[in-house]
């Protein structure tokens, strides 16, 4: 029997190592790449109306849209650099036995919107036709859609071209979930 001297073993035992974290740093669950899957839907069906473009952190998933982050397992997030749009793309896998709560949290945030925006017809539209949606752990927020034509007052017709816009989005997540 050969006998391997002291460094060879080391060294065989750090590529092992190496070769185990870079693969584990590649996996991704289903339900991850649904997320990535659902997001390159809704940019495709919005195409250049799609506004977010910030992605969202940690920090901000906490501190802007109240969602407790030890409360998600992964999530896909997008928002308008500027504060002239409301546009929002949020897609959470929350962990075992949580979703109810993250949808609570993200429901509580569209509450908040649209306290926020009651004297702007335009935003104050676009979020009252979002939505938080659910498909088992997985919970979407948007609020997406091109802007209603700010020269007509009217809101009721601001309305429905938001709602017309939100139905694009469902639409899309629709033909993920259920190919």
């Amino acid at each position: 029997m050969k006998r391997f001297p002291l460094s060879a073993k080391v060294i065989a035992c750090a590529l092992a190592l190496s070769l185990t974290v870079v693969v584990l740093n590649n996996f991704t669950t289903d339900d991850e790449v649904l997320l990535k899957e659902a997001l390159e839907a809704i940019k495709h069906e919005y195409g250049a109306f799609y506004i977010p473009s910030k992605s969202i952190d940690e920090v901000t998933l906490k501190e802007v849209y109240g969602v407790d982050v030890e409360l998600v397992e992964a999530y896909e997030g997008e928002c308008a650099y500027m504060s002239t749009h409301v546009d929002v793309f949020l897609g959470i896998k929350a962990k075992r036995g949580q979703v109810n709560t993250v949808e609570e949290q993200l429901q509580q945030y569209r509450m908040s919107l649209v306290q926020k925006y009651e004297n702007d017809s335009v935003k104050r539209a676009k979020v009252e036709a979002s939505k938080v949606q659910r498909y088992g752990d997985l919970v979407f927020f948007m609020i997406l859609g091109q802007n209603s034509d700010t020269l007509v007052s009217d809101e009721h017709a601001f309305l429905e071209k938001a709602e017309s816009e939100m139905k694009r989005g469902e639409r899309a997540l629709e033909k993920v979930f259920h190919k």
